[in-house]
């Protein structure tokens, strides 16, 4: 099923009514489509594109990853979880638990601060040098 036009708040809602999420980019930078089904415990099927592997983590844990442009090995990936509810439901979670440990905004600021103090120690430490 297709959706367009949707409205934010409908977006959950939508989320909790999948057996399953696809995200089957050729390319993809970060991924919010991939975010917002793992921030769902909707299992996910991806592939390898751009920094897909980065967002969902090791295959089979958080989220199945296939190669882009093979169609082969998505429908295999779907077929997994939709056959198979216990990896469906492990999958699922896995995927909500590493959206709760990256991605929260909290999260993500304190990643970013993290990034801006270490930019600052390495500036001080070459100052010191000089």
């Amino acid at each position: 099923m297709f959706h367009k036009g949707i409205e934010t708040s409908a977006i959950t809602e939508l989320y909790a009514s999948c057996q399953v999420a696809c995200v089957p980019s050729l390319y993809e930078g970060f991924s919010l489509p991939a975010v917002e089904a793992m921030a769902c415990a909707v299992p996910l099927v991806a592939t390898t594109g751009g920094a897909l592997p980065e967002v969902v983590g090791p295959d089979g844990q958080a989220g199945l990853l296939v190669p882009p442009a093979d169609a082969g090995a998505l429908a295999i990936g779907l077929a997994r979880l939709l056959d198979d509810p216990v990896l469906r439901a492990s999958v699922g979670q896995a995927g909500r638990a590493r959206v709760l440990e990256r991605f929260t905004w909290r999260r993500c600021a304190e990643a970013t601060v993290a990034h801006y103090r270490a930019a600052l120690d390495e500036h001080s430490e070459r100052a010191g040098r000089a």
